[in-house]
């Protein structure tokens, strides 16, 4: 799947939480809205002193001039948590396993300004190279209980 292609499918299957997704649509999707965002970001921070690049989809909040970057993440949320979803299916894994993953993620981030940051950040990146792997993570060949898998289905 092309990056084009893969963009087209999340964007078509915008509120889809159910199926497959196979991992070059989830990555390709995952880099075209990093890149977006990163573009937006630039745009946004250009009229400032200080060039500053964040990656993926985050809010901010503040001047008229970050209304763009939030537009663009609130049209984008529900299409990548889709296709993380289908892409967790792909691999045999609950898509609730997300929900779980994003909220341990959040307290490990909350624990920076509790705990020495020596051991949050060994935690952030811990969970970060664990949430990578499961994505990064074949699909499981043949169908399983949330569909056929992509590869083996001819559109």
């Amino acid at each position: 799947m092309t990056l084009t292609e893969s963009v087209k499918t999340c964007f078509r299957k915008y509120f889809a939480f159910s199926g497959r997704a196979s991992r070059s649509e989830f990555w390709w999707f995952a880099l075209f809205l990093s890149i977006i965002s990163t573009g937006i970001q630039s745009y946004v921070s250009s009229d400032s002193q200080n060039l500053s690049f964040k990656f993926g989809l985050h809010f901010n909040i503040g001047t008229h001039a970050h209304l763009l970057e939030n537009l663009f993440t609130a049209a984008t949320f529900v299409p990548f948590i889709a296709a993380l979803t289908r892409r967790l299916h792909d691999t045999g894994t609950s898509g609730w396993r997300a929900l779980i993953y994003l909220a341990i993620l959040a307290t490990a981030v909350g624990s920076l300004w509790v705990l020495p940051w020596q051991i949050s950040f060994t935690f952030i990146v811990f969970l970060l190279a664990f949430g990578v792997y499961s994505l990064c993570k074949k699909s499981r060949s043949g169908p399983n209980q949330y569909g056929p898998n992509p590869h083996e289905v001819t559109p």
